[in-house]
């Protein structure tokens, strides 16, 4: 997968990921620097492999994978230290 991530508002290019959790964290930090409402100017392209082209997320979907996400890696630091 491929995901691309904008800030819609401003029509500002943010940074191309192979990975989405990389993806899903920058969000978070630019979400815990500017606020919730953020991820309402934020858009997250998803292409996939195949070269398929998904439906971006933004909004309260975005937050909602940020923290999913948070919550799979505080998850597997718990596995880890055991």
């Amino acid at each position: 997968m491929e995901y691309k991530l904008w800030d819609v508002e401003a029509g500002h290019y943010i940074g191309k990921y192979a990975d989405e959790d990389a993806a899903l964290a920058t969000v978070g930090s630019l979400v815990a620097e500017y606020g919730d409402d953020y991820a309402e100017s934020l858009s997250l392209g998803r292409i996939a492999d195949d070269g398929s082209v998904l439906p971006p997320l933004s909004g309260k979907e975005l937050r909602a994978h940020v923290s999913e996400a948070a919550e799979r890696k505080k998850l597997a630091g718990t596995v880890r230290r055991q």
